[in-house]
């Protein structure tokens, strides 16, 4: 995740959920998730994703492929006051192909709440 995110996720100042991740994914990535998604197995979600630590974990809900971003996008996102085009500006400036839509369930770590 990209660190302007990680307060929708821990929400520990009342900032609005995230609850989906958007992305254009290289194919290998793509098929990493794909598969977490089958097993229903858990991801770190940590520097690797933008963050300095683990933060916590997610579980895949859903996966779908779309070629437009809506206003429901937004709000998953965790940006309910953005409109579609000011996101795609902000995070896919160059993409005209399909994007991944990926909804979740975040947990996070009890030591990150107390941070």
């Amino acid at each position: 995740m990209f660190p302007e995110f990680r307060g929708n996720l821990l929400r520990t100042k009342g900032e609005p959920p995230k609850t989906q991740t958007i992305r254009n994914w290289s194919q290998g990535r793509l098929e990493e998730h794909e598969k977490s998604y089958r097993e229903g197995r858990w991801i770190r979600v940590w520097r690797g994703q933008g963050n300095k630590s683990t933060i916590g974990w997610l579980l895949i809900t859903s996966m779908d492929e779309i070629k437009v971003i809506d206003k429901g996008d937004c709000i998953r996102e965790g940006r309910p006051v953005w409109e579609p085009a000011e996101f795609k500006r902000l995070y896919f400036p160059d993409v005209y192909k399909r994007l991944t839509r990926v909804q979740f369930l975040f947990r996070a770590c009890r030591a990150c709440l107390l941070a």
